[in-house]
């Protein structure tokens, strides 16, 4: 379906996947609701390491992402991980709007689908820092999707004279 650039997409052929390795920012957060289900929720930083074009420093930029586990991959989750813990996750970015004092505003979260726990686990009763417990893992944050132009695409001139494409991509998950 996409033997050229200008084809329309298949809608078999949509794709949302989030893949992120990092550090828990803090202590997972377990809730149940009404309906008896689990979920745990994580918050999850990523870090990215680049030079600063101006000064041709080395810099670091943090970026935090929500995450949900469900059901039985959240009790695995809230059992094992820890502020300050590294993990991998791979899943789908889920975005859900609601009204905040009349002005409608957008979240974005990843559902989790897989999780795995990197690294050894620190002993009961000692103190964790995020900072400290990196080690050798790197932070990772890959997001791919396919799908649907949103609406035409906006290129911007920055202050600092850098262009920016700005677009939103839809994405359709069809349960059988």
């Amino acid at each position: 379906c996409l033997s050229d650039w200008s084809s329309d997409v298949c809608s078999s052929d949509l794709v949302n996947k989030v893949i992120l390795t990092g550090w828990l920012a803090r202590d997972p957060y377990v809730r149940t609701l009404p309906s008896g289900v689990t979920v745990t929720n994580l918050s999850l930083v990523t870090t990215e390491v680049f030079r600063d074009r101006n000064t041709n420093q080395l810099r670091e930029s943090s970026d935090y992402h929500q995450v949900a586990c469900w059901r039985g991959l959240g009790e695995v989750a809230s059992k094992y991980l820890h502020r300050g813990d590294p993990c991998f996750i791979e899943g789908k970015a889920r975005t859900h709007s609601y009204d905040k004092d009349g002005v409608k505003r957008y979240s974005t979260e990843v559902v989790a689908d897989s999780l795995v726990l990197l690294g050894n686990r620190q002993a009961e009763g000692e103190p964790v820092a995020a900072e400290e417990n990196r080690g050798p893992v790197s932070g990772v944050n890959k997001v791919m999707l396919v799908g649907r132009l949103g609406r035409d695409p906006e290129l911007r001139t920055m202050e600092n004279g850098t262009t920016m494409l700005h677009f939103s991509l839809a994405t359709t998950e069809r349960s059988e």
